[in-house]
C-alpha cells in the first residue's frame, strides 16, 4: 500500500484536475530536431500531404519537448495524433525514457488520468439513448444495498456534468490510498457522513472525480459488467477499435517502471523520478484509462464523423451541453460542460496561448495523473481533431500545444 506519506502525496497529486494556463507556450528556437515514428496510417494515404502535415506539426510540437529532462515544464517525450478530412496519422517524438533517444511510437501506452471521464460520459450517453437509463434518475437506483445511506437528490445528470455537490475525492481517500480505494472504503464514507454533496445537487459546478468514479461504479453495477475494463471495452472501445485500450489496474501493466522497447511510456514527475500507470481503485472511472495515440486517432475519426460507427450518434449525445462551466479552467469565460465534456470556443483561448485562434466550437477534455497529462480535442465544424499523450505529470503546457496545432488542421 506503501508510506502514508506516500498515500498522501498520491491523494493530493490526484485530486488536482488539470487547470490549463497555457503558460510556457513560446516556442524556442533552440531546440533541437527531434527523432519521430510513422504510424500505419500513413502507408494507405497521399505520402506527400501526411509528410507535409507532419513536417507542420512536429515544427509546432517540438519547443515543448526536452528529451534530456532538463527542463521540467517540458515533456521528455510524447505523442501528437491528429485527424482532418484528409489524413490520420500519429507520430512520437523525444524520448520514452530520459536520457535516451528512443522514441514512443502511436503504440506506445500512456495514461490519460481525466480523460477516462470522456469514455465514462459516453458510456452513460449509450445507455441512456438506448432508453435503457434517464439522465434525471436518481443514481442510487443503481447502487447495492451497502450504499443505501447515500444522498437521494443526486442524479446522474449531475454526476456526469459535475452538479453533484461532491468534493474532489471522497473524504477518507487520502488515508486509504486512492490506488487501493475500495467499495467498503467508499461505503465507510458514506456511512459516516464524510461523502456527502457539499452543496445541494444541481446548484453549483464542483469537478469531481469522486463523482464521475462514483457515476461509473453505478453503470457497472446497474448493468452486470465484471469491472470497468469490461465496461470500457464492450461498449465503447470494441465499437471504435480501440484494440489497445486497457486500464492502470490490468494486470498485464509492470507494477513498477521497466524501460524496455517503447511497448509502455512510464511517466515523470516534476523532479524526473520515473513512475508507474496511477491507479484509483473504485474510482477508475475518473481517472484510470490507459491508451495509445492509434486507439485515440480511431476514436477521434468517430468523433468527428469520417468514420462510419455506431458510436457517432453517442458522441452527438455526449456532447450535449448540460450546464455552466465557466468557473474552471483559470477562469476563461464562455466554457459549458457536457457529458464531462469540456465545450468552448477557440477563441477564447487566443489571449491565453498568445495567438488569434478565430471563431471555432471545440470539444475537449483534459487529464493528468501523478506521471502523465493527455489531451483530446476536436471540431465538428471542421470534422478535425487533435490528441495529445505526454509522459510528463503537470505538462501545462500541453493545452495550448494542443490548440494551436487543432487551429491549423
Amino acid at each position: 500500500m506503501g508510506s502514508p506519506k506516500g498515500r498522501v502525496a498520491s491523494f493530493f497529486l490526484l485530486s488536482l484536475f488539470l487547470v490549463v494556463t497555457g503558460q510556457n507556450c513560446g516556442f524556442d528556437p533552440g531546440f533541437a530536431p527531434l527523432a519521430s515514428q510513422e504510424t500505419p496510417q500513413e502507408n494507405s494515404q497521399n505520402s506527400d500531404v501526411i509528410l507535409s502535415r507532419k513536417a507542420e506539426v512536429l515544427k509546432l510540437v517540438e519547443p515543448f519537448v526536452d528529451a534530456a529532462g532538463a527542463d521540467v515544464t517540458k515533456s521528455p517525450g510524447l505523442v501528437i495524433g491528429i485527424v482532418t478530412p484528409a489524413e490520420s496519422a500519429a507520430w512520437g517524438v523525444g524520448a520514452i525514457e530520459i536520457g535516451r533517444t528512443l522514441a514512443p511510437t502511436e503504440k506506445t501506452l500512456f495514461g490519460v488520468g481525466s480523460v477516462s471521464k470522456l469514455f465514462t460520459g459516453l458510456i452513460l450517453a449509450k445507455y441512456e439513448l438506448g432508453g435503457q437509463i434517464r439522465l434525471d434518475e436518481l443514481v442510487t437506483s443503481s447502487l447495492p444495498p451497502a450504499l443505501g445511506r447515500f444522498d437521494t437528490r443526486v442524479t446522474f445528470s449531475h454526476l456526469i456534468s459535475h452538479y453533484s455537490g461532491l468534493r474532489m475525492m471522497p473524504d477518507n481517500a487520502a488515508a486509504v490510498g486512492i490506488e487501493n480505494y475500495s467499495l467498503g472504503n467508499l461505503v465507510q464514507c458514506v456511512n459516516n457522513g464524510g461523502c456527502a454533496p457539499q452543496s445541494v445537487p444541481g446548484t453549483n459546478y464542483v469537478y469531481s472525480n469522486y463523482g464521475i468514479g462514483l457515476l461509473g461504479y453505478a453503470l457497472q453495477n446497474r448493468f452486470a459488467h465484471m469491472d470497468f475494463e469490461t465496461m470500457l471495452r464492450s461498449q465503447i472501445a470494441a465499437e471504435a477499435e480501440m484494440s489497445e485500450t486497457i486500464v492502470s489496474s490490468n494486470t498485464a501493466l509492470p507494477a513498477t517502471p521497466a524501460f524496455e522497447g517503447v511497448r509502455y511510456a512510464f511517466g515523470y514527475t516534476d523532479t524526473n523520478q520515473a513512475l508507474p500507470f496511477a491507479k484509483m481503485g473504485l474510482l477508475e472511472p475518473a481517472g484510470g484509462v490507459v491508451t495509445n495515440g492509434e486507439d485515440m486517432v480511431k476514436l477521434l475519426e468517430v468523433a468527428v464523423g469520417k468514420r462510419t460507427s455506431r458510436l457517432q450518434p453517442v458522441f452527438d449525445r455526449a456532447t450535449t451541453v448540460l450546464g455552466d462551466g465557466d468557473v474552471i479552467r483559470g477562469g476563461v469565460d464562455g466554457r459549458d460542460i457536457a457529458f464531462a465534456i469540456d465545450v468552448f470556443n477557440l477563441k477564447d483561448y487566443s489571449q491565453t496561448c498568445g495567438e488569434d485562434f478565430g471563431d471555432l466550437q471545440v470539444y475537449a477534455k483534459p487529464g493528468a495523473t501523478t506521471s502523465h497529462t493527455a489531451y483530446i480535442a476536436w471540431s465538428k465544424v471542421r470534422k478535425t481533431g487533435v490528441v495529445v499523450l505526454s509522459n510528463r505529470a503537470g505538462f501545462n503546457a500541453i493545452t495550448c500545444l494542443s490548440l494551436k496545432v487543432l487551429s491549423r488542421l
